[in-house]
């Protein structure tokens, strides 16, 4: 399945004019939409077609794992990563999962872009990505391939920093804001960030730089100066840039 798919990433495939691509006259419904063409021709052409479905829609890909008992929050190499990128429930984009740490995932997808400058979920070819592992994740679906099994992979580590349950504003104190602060001072750089315990307009305006500048590496956050549970997350996971 994955030599396959690199097969594509290899070869810089890009589609022709209005969305024109091999997958799209495999499927039988060509200048489509072909993130999802892209994964089920991929199957297919690997001998992996019964396990992968055939699919053109990513929400009816992701009913039938979902109808299978093969979905889950948990990523494995092969499994495919469906995104939700406005974030109503519904799946926009799907990827094949290479690879992965504790912050992000390496994928192979079509219909994409080769950076954050473009369409995410109806781009120019097929890419390999390096994709934050964040909101946008809606879940995995696991092919059951012959030789392994459906079952997620076994549940990461704890989280080291762990979110406490509470936004970071209006002048909150304690220890979770002399954690982020510290964090945000020692480990990410923001040196003129006073180390003392107190969320005050200080924190709040590096706070809202940092979530501005979240956005424009691919972590999108809403830049109000207050530290949720997106921002605390993306303090701790966000790869240093």
């Amino acid at each position: 399945m994955l030599a396959e798919a690199k097969r594509w990433v290899d070869q810089a495939y890009r589609e022709g004019p209005d969305n024109d691509t091999v997958f799209g006259k495999w499927y039988g419904d060509n200048n489509e939409p072909w993130c999802d063409q892209y994964v089920s021709y991929v199957g297919a052409a690997s001998g992996n077609g019964d396990a992968v479905g055939k699919f053109e829609y990513c929400p009816s890909h992701v009913n039938w794992f979902k109808s299978r008992g093969q979905w889950g929050s948990s990523p494995r190499v092969g499994a495919l990563v469906f995104y939700d990128w406005d974030a109503d429930g519904l799946a926009d984009h799907v990827e094949i999962v290479v690879s992965w740490d504790g912050s992000s995932q390496i994928t192979y997808g079509g219909n994409t872009s080769s950076g954050i400058a473009g369409s995410q979920s109806n781009g120019d070819g097929v890419y390999q990505r390096t994709r934050p592992r964040n909101g946008s994740i809606l879940g995995y679906g696991y092919p059951a391939y012959a030789d392994s099994s459906t079952a997620p992979a076994p549940a990461p580590a704890p989280d080291p920093h762990p979110y406490h349950g509470r936004v970071l504003a209006n002048f909150t104190s304690g220890s979770d804001v002399l954690e982020w602060q510290r964090h945000m001072h020692d480990v990410r750089g923001w040196n003129g960030l006073a180390v003392d315990g107190a969320f005050g307009p200080q924190s709040a305006s590096i706070a809202a730089a940092f979530q501005r500048d979240s956005t424009a590496n691919g972590w999108p956050l809403d830049a109000d100066g207050k530290v949720g549970p997106k921002t605390w997350y993306a303090t701790f996971h966000r790869p240093i840039s």
